[in-house]
């Protein structure tokens, strides 16, 4: 499947702009840009896959499918406050259950052209990751090999995790925070477990929390993850970076 978007301003947005109940999407190879425009009051959730996915069923599966589109943000000329970005990835903007396995990224995704509009809204919102922006599911058996330019929470995998698994993962995209904090290799911000993943990309958050592995712990178990790439946060007060985790969520 080839993609290839205008730049309207959007809510949700992907080959599906929304997944519900016991839906099966396997076997899929994605290409092609994906350029979306922040604005109207709207809060993007922005994936090459789904823009988001909720109510689901039991059996719910994105499976060995990849993805090399490319996701370009830039703000709408009627971006205003109340334009946020709410979750943008390789994959799927905002998951709460379906199961991701067995899933490639080497899609970039670059939000420098929406945050270069100086909205408090857009530059204080989250969410960036190289499978899933937000995730409330399980992860396993994937991989990005992406560059990721975002704000704030910034993962290789995940941008946030609110719960369940992340297990058996790689990433090597090198991640940079512009104005942002909570960078990991894995997950950006991270509740619920990370276990036999690692990260060979660099990680670069521009303040607090940059972390090889998870960039701030919400309460994360992390397990047997193995990290090499070059971690770092800007100098100051209250900023910190770390090989595994970079600090606690406060």
């Amino acid at each position: 499947v080839e993609m290839v978007s205008g730049t309207t301003s959007v809510d949700s947005y992907g080959l599906f702009k929304k997944i519900t109940g016991n839906a099966v999407i396997k076997n899929i190879e994605i290409t092609g840009t994906i350029q979306a425009a922040v604005g109207s009051g709207y809060r993007a959730k922005i994936g090459a896959f789904a823009g988001s996915a909720s109510d689901i069923l039991e059996g719910a599966v994105i499976d060995n499918c990849k993805n090399s589109t490319s996701i370009t943000l830039i703000a709408a000329t009627d971006v205003n406050n109340g334009s946020k970005i709410d979750g943008v990835g390789g994959i799927i903007g905002a998951n709460t259950s379906i199961e991701l396995s067995n899933l490639s990224n080497s899609g970039n995704i670059d939000a420098t052209g929406a945050l270069a509009a100086a909205n408090t809204d857009i530059i204080n919102t989250y969410a960036f990751g190289g499978i899933a922006g937000q995730n409330a599911g399980n992860i396993s058996y994937c991989e990005n090999t992406g560059n990721i330019i975002g704000s704030n929470c910034i993962g290789g995998i995940a941008g946030i995790t609110s719960g369940g698994v992340v297990s058996n993962c790689k990433n090597s995209g090198s991640l940079t925070s512009l104005g942002g904090q909570d960078c990991g290799g894995i997950v950006g911000r991270a509740k619920g477990t990370v276990k036999l993943s690692s990260n060979t990309g660099g990680v670069a958050a521009y303040r607090n929390h940059s972390g090889g592995i998870v960039g701030a712990s919400n309460g994360v178990a992390v397990e047997e993850c193995f990290n090499s790439g070059r971690v770092s946060a800007a100098s100051g007060a209250g900023n910190s970076s770390a090989g595994i985790v970079g600090g606690l969520d406060s």
